[in-house]
């Protein structure tokens, strides 16, 4: 019965809510309030005018038939978006006129707590500045009758005086119960807001976790926290890092035999498994151009194993490729040296590496053989004894002269 209630009272509470109000949370709670209020105010009047009548006073029923219809017209001037605080005022002037007639009907200052009802009502249904003129009306009216009473005038009692208890047993009663449903409702839609709010909160916290798994797959974890944390990341120097080039062999002849979109599918395939090589041994992916994949040991943190780590991936994407039986041969180059690195720009953020050993470690690439590692004597000095290499002498290099090269085996 009571959830029926519920119901049939919150399909009245939306009736009178404009289509307007609910594109904003805030505004939408604090119209429900605000109806709720003007509902419970108009019902408790309709169950008041009955009393009024039984005690034969028969003006303070009128002047609660009034109020009721007073506050209808702010209902439904509501529900058609007019202003906030027209139809707080209009309410107020309804519910405060039968507050008021009250008092004078009653014999002056019976229950002077009903009038500050109104002040405390004004706050939930409108705001602030409201609540601070019903407050000031309030005190003036309080004044006057008080002031009244005190010169002697004598208000005319329209009911038996024997009832005066009763009268003021459900006067309070009436303020008591009118203040608690007000309380409960706006209670209620606090903790619907709140609930709203967590459930905001989870949302942007999942979608926050998103974007910052997305941060870190385009920079490495210590960058993108500083970057978190700042707002830039300045470029630092490393000087112990191993870079390893890959390039795929005949690629655009390849592609152009399978075409477009079976050669993005098979770059996709294997650069994912490049991606899963580079995450085992330790290395930072840093770009992929064409069909050219870009890696490096020994930073942002540094490896005292960044050559052999390196050496170590490139053999397990040798051994990829052919597990997998891909329709590409690959071509590797790794050098070992002094790198910077860091992002520029502000759109698109790129980390990136710079550096002559970076220019050699693309080198050795190009100058490796299909299904080959090709590295840098800077390299092997670093891995000698953990790999088996062959030496190639030195090989002219453009820009560079004559450089020592091996081949891991």
């Amino acid at each position: 019965m009571v959830s029926g209630f519920k119901k049939r009272f919150g399909q009245l509470v939306a009736y009178f809510i404009p289509a307007s109000h609910l594109e904003d949370g805030n505004v939408h709670q604090a119209s429900k309030i605000r109806v709720s209020i003007f509902l419970i105010t108009t019902f408790m009047y309709v169950l008041y005018t009955p009393n009024a009548l039984g005690l034969n006073l028969q003006g303070l029923a009128v002047v609660h038939m009034v109020a009721v219809f007073i506050i209808l017209v702010s209902l439904f001037l509501h529900r058609r978006d007019w202003s906030v605080e027209g139809t707080a005022h209009l309410y107020l002037v309804g519910a405060s006129s039968g507050i008021f007639a009250g008092m004078v009907y009653l014999g002056g200052l019976l229950a002077p707590a009903a009038v500050f009802l109104i002040p405390a009502i004004a706050m939930l249904v409108g705001n602030k500045r409201i609540a601070v003129i019903w407050l000031v009306i309030s005190i003036v009216f309080l004044t006057i009758i008080y002031m009244m009473t005190n010169a002697g005038y004598s208000f005319e009692i329209g009911y038996d005086p024997a009832l005066r208890d009763y009268i003021h047993y459900s006067s309070v009663l009436g303020i008591v119960i009118v203040l608690f449903l007000c309380i409960s409702v706006f209670d209620n839609e606090i903790k619907l807001a709140i609930k709203t709010i967590l459930q905001i909160n989870e949302a942007l916290n999942v979608e926050k976790e998103k974007s910052e798994n997305l941060l870190l797959n385009i920079l490495p974890s210590e960058i993108a926290e500083e970057l978190k944390e700042t707002g830039d990341s300045k470029a630092r120097e490393y000087k112990d890092v191993t870079i390893l080039f890959t390039d795929f062999v005949n690629f655009t002849k390849i592609s152009e035999t399978i075409g477009p979109v079976e050669t993005v599918a098979e770059l996709h395939k294997q650069f994912t498994l490049f991606d899963q090589i580079m995450e085992k041994h330790g290395l930072e992916k840093i770009k992929t151009i064409g069909d050219s994949y870009m890696a490096v040991c020994g930073l942002p943190l540094a490896n005292e194993n960044h050559a052999t780590n390196t050496v170590a991936a490139a053999l397990d994407i040798l051994e990829s490729l052919t597990q997998n039986q891909s329709k590409f041969e690959v071509r590797i180059g790794i050098n070992s040296g002094t790198v910077v690195a860091g992002i520029v720009g502000v759109k698109k953020y790129a980390y990136d590496i710079w550096g002559d050993a970076v220019n050699t470690a693309s080198r050795m690439e190009q100058h490796s053989h299909p299904g080959k590692i090709n590295i840098s004597s800077a390299t092997y000095a670093l891995i000698k004894g953990h790999f088996s290499c062959v030496s190639r002498g030195e090989v002219e290099v453009k820009n560079k002269g004559k450089t020592g090269m091996y081949f891991v085996e």
